[in-house]
């Protein structure tokens, strides 16, 4: 009996033993628990061959202020809370091991590592792997956060780390080809969380996003032991890589939201089935089948696979199906005839390529699609679009209310309002850059000034510029700009001498005098226009008097070439000459005479004309010039005094031409010749080398002009307001 009992407590001792967790390696004659105790014992344990040394942080590790770098060379335990600062950068060349950190007698927990500064795995040694069960410990934590990166080497073992968890900034930078995440392992990237470099993940786990973002591949291939894969991905998480599923399944669990924005690759390897079980929401841009074995879609109550506009299946087969009662969402746009849908997803159905409209019914038909598995065309849906949060408009974007369509998900951003104004830094000075202190965005660049509107500091005259002063509301700096002169505001002044045109300005009270040499039955008239010009030319060159000579003129006056371009309109004309001249005085009585020719506006001409036996005829007036060039002048002929008008002064003929037949019908839709909207007489003659009028209309009165009688009943209204509004001094006899 007393055998038994020493044998039965010796198993018992034995049992307990069991469970107590023991480290495989020898245990580690060195401790440290600051950065200095570790480069003190790390030179002496330099020619160890495998031990190393037992961090203790179970009340903090003690680090220095200056950057620093820690290589793990050698095997490694730590226990307690360790976390590495922005400050330090870790190498891992050996195995890294957790512990479990004692409480009580009853009670132990598992250690952590928090990596705010640089865990770089290098060589194929570099891990952190667990020696305990976990059917009897949780995984340790390990947390990269807060601009912590976490990376890992392309020649390092593929199994590298127990749980993960990325978040606030933190990164997971793998260049290993299939960075395991094991079957009870959960890769946890939350907000702000990347996962970047150029390898992969090989998941046999779970990778739980909250509006993360995975920049590398995905590889769902089996375990290491032989056994099937079961992956997750669950969350809200975007892989911008390809994802591969082989012998294996991958779960999309209900309320998560998966995008993979390049293709999803399903095959075999070992000869096993794969399955995509959805219950949430997938969306891929394409799934390829490659190299046979069998994959079945499967879709939840609550599940959705969605197809991006341009995406496709390839290739719906008897070994690649879709079941379930859940939804096909497909996105695509309609027409604005709506006869066709473009950018539509397309299905290969047996090999045989469509648009989804064209192999959608084969594949119902064939039952590669259930007929349980409702199908959803975007280009379909009677949105129903429900109220939902309203986005605040800050200094940097509008705000926005989200609408949600009730019956297939899809989102609008509508009822925008406009952006805050930027808030300034209260820089007063305008040659340093102000930026916004809210968004920081840059709201008045070096050397830019806010002026006022301005004030009036020295009014302008009709002939003097004045000043603006303008005053930058945010340094106080002062800049003027000139105001332009106004210019006079001439206006007729009646007087008793027929051989003076009088204006004076209203404004100033100055006022210009024209001396008028008419013959008689020739009068002159000049427009404002004209006679403003005429006024700042004399003021600008200091001519002390202007002159108008109109006089008739024969043939002896003419050129060669003016006195041919007359003989072929007519051998008897009327003929004026009018000059525009400038005069100055010398000091003996000389005078100095300087021709004129632009007049800045028009003048009017009249003078007496008989014309005999009009009958057929109408009265025409062209201008003469010394290139022999003619061009008709709008003339109007009435009570035997015919009137034309003119924008320089030279030499023109006055005479009769028998009226032509009608002219064809002008084309309305036919532009007018821009050109004839500058020529001297105002627009309405063309310029010819001496060759005869154009065709007159018989039906018009004798006013030479070759419009129709509307046309001329115009010109004679024209006429007659200028004859009113214009001041014209001259001899009759």
């Amino acid at each position: 009996m007393k055998r038994k009992g020493i044998l039965g407590a010796a198993l018992a001792l034995v049992m307990l033993l069991s469970v107590i967790p023991v480290k495989v390696t020898e245990a580690s004659p060195y401790t440290v628990s600051t950065w200095e105790d570790w480069l003190i014992k790390s030179e002496e344990a330099k020619d160890w061959a495998n031990y190393g040394f037992d961090i203790d942080a179970t009340h903090g590790f003690e680090w220095p202020e200056e950057e620093v770098t820690m290589v793990i060379d050698k095997e490694l335990y730590f226990s307690g809370d360790w976390v590495i600062p922005s400050n330090v950068t870790v190498i891992v060349k050996a195995p890294v091991h957790p512990d479990i950190v004692p409480v009580s007698i009853e009670e132990s927990h598992t250690s952590s590592l928090t990596i705010y500064g640089t865990w770089h795995h290098s060589g194929n040694q570099a891990k952190i792997q667990e020696m305990f069960s976990p059917d009897w410990y949780d995984h340790a934590q390990i947390t990269v956060e807060n601009g912590g990166r976490f990376i890992i080497d392309e020649d390092t073992d593929h199994q590298q780390f127990p749980n993960l968890t990325v978040k606030n900034g933190g990164v997971l930078e793998t260049n290993a080809y299939g960075t395991y995440i094991g079957l009870d392992s959960v890769l946890e990237l939350e907000a702000g969380a990347s996962v970047t470099g150029n390898g992969s993940l090989r998941l046999d786990g779970t990778v739980h996003g909250e509006g993360a973002a995975l920049d590398c591949d995905i590889r769902v291939w089996g375990g290491y032991m032989g056994e099937d894969a079961q992956a997750v991905l669950s969350g809200t998480l975007t892989v911008s890589g390809i994802i591969e599923l082989y012998d294996s399944s991958l779960t999309i669990p209900a309320g998560s939201d998966v995008t993979c924005n390049d293709s999803l690759y399903t095959g075999v390897i070992d000869g096993r089935s794969s399955a995509i079980n959805i219950a949430g929401n997938l969306n891929i841009n394409n799934i390829q089948a490659r190299g046979g074995g069998q994959c079945t879609v499967n879709l939840a109550d609550t599940g959705s696979l969605t197809l991006s506009q341009d995406a496709y299946i390839d290739t719906l087969s008897p070994k690649m199906i879709i079941n379930g009662n859940g939804t096909l969402k497909l996105y695509g746009e309609l027409s604005e005839d709506g006869s066709y849908v473009w950018s539509a997803p397309s299905l290969v159905v047996d090999s045989e390529w469509g648009y989804i409209e064209e192999n959608l019914p084969a594949a119902l038909e064939k039952g590669y699609i259930a007929d349980t598995v409702h199908i959803w065309k975007s280009w379909q849906c009677d949105h129903q679009w429900v109220k939902g949060a309203v986005t605040e408009p800050t200094c940097s974007s509008e705000g926005y209310t989200t609408y949600t369509c009730s019956l297939c998900g899809s989102e609008k951003k509508d009822d925008y309002t406009d952006k805050l104004p930027h808030t300034p830094d209260g820089n007063t000075d305008c040659t340093k850059d102000s930026f916004c202190t809210v968004c920081g965005e840059l709201i008045r660049a070096a050397g830019e000034h806010t002026y006022d509107a301005g004030t009036v500091k020295t009014e302008p005259t009709c002939t003097k510029p004045g000043v603006m002063e303008y005053t930058c509301e945010v340094c106080g700096s002062v800049k003027t700009e000139e105001i332009p002169a106004a210019g006079h505001e001439w206006k007729e002044v009646t007087g008793d001498d027929d051989e003076l045109l009088a204006y004076r300005c209203e404004a100033c009270g100055k006022e210009q005098t024209i001396l008028l040499e008419a013959e008689q039955n020739i009068d002159v008239s000049l427009s404002v226009s004209a006679v403003e010009t005429l006024a700042a030319q004399a003021e600008a060159e200091g001519y002390e008097e202007l002159r108008i000579v109109a006089e008739p003129a024969d043939e002896e006056m003419l050129t060669e070439e003016q006195s041919a371009s007359l003989e072929a309109l007519t051998d008897d004309a009327l003929l004026l000459r009018v000059t525009l001249e400038a005069v100055n005085v010398d000091a003996e009585g000389n005078e100095e005479v300087t021709a004129l020719h632009e007049l800045g506006g028009e003048a009017q001409i009249s003078a007496a004309y008989e014309a005999e036996d009009l009958e057929n005829r109408v009265v025409k007036t062209v201008y003469l010039a010394e290139d022999g060039k003619t061009e008709d002048m709008k003339t109007v002929y009435e009570d035997g005094v015919v009137t034309f008008t003119t924008t320089h002064f030279s030499d023109y003929a006055v005479y009769t031409e028998e009226m032509k037949e009608d002219p064809e019908p002008e084309d309305p839709t036919k532009p007018q010749d821009p050109s004839d909207q500058n020529k001297p007489g105002g627009g309405s003659g063309d310029k010819t080398d001496g060759n005869k009028a154009d065709k007159k209309d018989s039906a018009s009165p004798n006013t030479g002009d070759d419009a129709n009688v509307l046309l001329w009943a115009v010109c004679m209204a024209a006429a007659a307001a200028c004859a009113a509004g214009a001041v014209r001094r001259g001899k009759r006899g």
